[in-house]
This record gives C-alpha cells, sequence and structure tokens, in this order.
C-alpha cells in the first residue's frame, strides 16, 4: 500500500500537468458551441480567463506557459485575431518581464502584424518603432523583414511617403543578401505606392524588373501578380 501511495504521489504532479495542457489545447481543436447574440465582450471576457488560468499555473514554468501562448496564439492569429493578440500580449508582458530582448523582439513583431491584420496602424507602428534598435543589430534578413512590415503597414495605413521608403531599406538589404525573391516583392509593393500617386509610368518601370526576377525563377504566381497588377494601372 505504501509503494501505490509513494508512486501515486510521484507521478501525480505529472498526470496534473498533462491535464492542464491537454485542456488548454483542446480549446482550440474542439469547436464550441456558442449562444446566438453573445458578443464580442464576452468573449474577450472568457479569454482573459483562460489566460490568467494559465499565467497563475504553477505547475508550468515559464519556458513552458510562454511556449504554450505563443501555440495558441499562432493557431488563432488567422481565424480569430482578436483573440491571438490578447495571447501575443501577454507573452509579451511575460518576455519584459524576462527582460529577454530576443523574445520581445519576437513577440512584438507577432504582435505587430496582428494589429495590421486588425487594421490598428498606429499601434503596430509604435510596437515597431521601440523594438527597432534591437532588431536593427539582428542578421540582414530579419533586418529586411523588419522594413518590409514596417513598408506594408505605412502603405494600409496610407502613409505612402514613409512606405516607399521603407521598401527601398528592405530591397537595399535583399540586393546586398543576393535575395532575388525578396527584391522582387519590394520593388512589387513599391509599385503600389506610385500608382496611388498617380505616376503611372514609374510603377509601370519599376515591374519590370521584378517581371524579369519571376521569369527567371519560373515563378508563374509571381507572374500572374505582376500581370494583374500591370492591367489595374493600365485600365
Amino acid at each position: 500500500m505504501k509503494l501505490h501511495f509513494r508512486t501515486y504521489h510521484l507521478i501525480f504532479p505529472f498526470i496534473l500537468r498533462g491535464a492542464i495542457v491537454l485542456l488548454f489545447l483542446l480549446n482550440f481543436f474542439i469547436p464550441r458551441q456558442t449562444l446566438k447574440g453573445q458578443n464580442n465582450n464576452n468573449k474577450i471576457i472568457t479569454d482573459s480567463s483562460g489566460i490568467g488560468t494559465l499565467v497563475n499555473d504553477t505547475s508550468l514554468g515559464k519556458t513552458e506557459k510562454i511556449t504554450l501562448i505563443t501555440r495558441i496564439a499562432d493557431l488563432n492569429k488567422k481565424s480569430n485575431p482578436e483573440k491571438a493578440r490578447l495571447y501575443y500580449q501577454t507573452a509579451l508582458r511575460m518576455a519584459k518581464h524576462m527582460q529577454n530582448e530576443k523574445l520581445i523582439a519576437q513577440f512584438s513583431l507577432k504582435l505587430a502584424q496582428t494589429d495590421q491584420d486588425l487594421c490598428c496602424y498606429a499601434s503596430a507602428d509604435s510596437l515597431l518603432e521601440k523594438i527597432s534598435p534591437i532588431l536593427l543589430d539582428s542578421n540582414r534578413r530579419t533586418v529586411a523583414e523588419y522594413y518590409f512590415l514596417r513598408a506594408t503597414n505605412y502603405y494600409k495605413w496610407t502613409k505612402y511617403k514613409l512606405a516607399a521608403e521603407n521598401f527601398q531599406k528592405s530591397r537595399a538589404m535583399y540586393e546586398k543578401m543576393g535575395d532575388k525573391p525578396g527584391q522582387a516583392k519590394t520593388l512589387k509593393d513599391e509599385a503600389r505606392v506610385w500608382s496611388n500617386y498617380n505616376d503611372y509610368a514609374k510603377a509601370i518601370g519599376m515591374l519590370q524588373r521584378p517581371q524579369d526576377i519571376y521569369n527567371q525563377l519560373g515563378d508563374q504566381e509571381g507572374i500572374a501578380s505582376i500581370q494583374t497588377q500591370l492591367g489595374t494601372i493600365m485600365e
């Protein structure tokens, strides 16, 4: 009897931890029925309560918590960006508490992308501005993607001059790396900026280079996107 009790005592913490993790994962893989008329505020309250339970769970370590929170946010990013935003915010707060600059940059980027998807462009820009000193010391690809994200955010925010400047900075980094697809996407999106300025000649000229790149790479999807963009400009 003592042996059974001792064994149970040893394995109980692992059973409890597994049950908690399973509970949170099932929350996102099994669809839940909601009452008609339930509003977004009720959903946010439910999500906030779930986050609080997870953060305060003493059976999980900080690394396990932040990994699980990130996984939940990533799963909801496309289908429920409001929910994903709550989890990314929690992960960012935890990263700041841990004073982990790499994680701060990582979750700030994820949160900025989610804010952009939710049309919260000022919030996204504020996040990107704060982490620029961290990211600009990173590798070239990270810096190129950082500038591209800022450019995309400015473009959607209709701040076209700033969008063009950041597309150019992003392209410069891709050129240093010899990254042809990266160069093509920045040129293609910068062409949209000049099209919005009604400088159609410049936009068409700018699209020639990505078209050549896509032809060299045999990228049919890229070629089709250029043709569509040219057709829109010519209308």
